[in-house]
Formats: C-alpha cells, sequence, structure tokens
C-alpha cells in the first residue's frame, strides 16, 4: 500500500486509477461538497 504524503499527491493517483481529468474531479468534489438549498440561509 502506497503512503501519501499530501492530499494532492493521493488525488493525482484517483485521477489516474479512474482515468479523469483535473475537470471531472472538481466536477465529482464540487458535487460533493456543494450544501444542500434547504441548509442555506
Amino acid at each position: 500500500m502506497k503512503k501519501y504524503f499530501s492530499l494532492g499527491e493521493l488525488l493525482v493517483d484517483y485521477r489516474e486509477v479512474f482515468g479523469l481529468s483535473r475537470a471531472d474531479l472538481a466536477a465529482r468534489l464540487e458535487t460533493l461538497l456543494r450544501p444542500d438549498k434547504e441548509i442555506c440561509l
């Protein structure tokens, strides 16, 4: 198992394994991190 010293290293490998571009990864992360509209004031 590979040891990662930064989140950046992990994300680069994740993109390579799943064949994602930077834009694809950004879209996935945006979807995960976007708050629900009901919660926003």
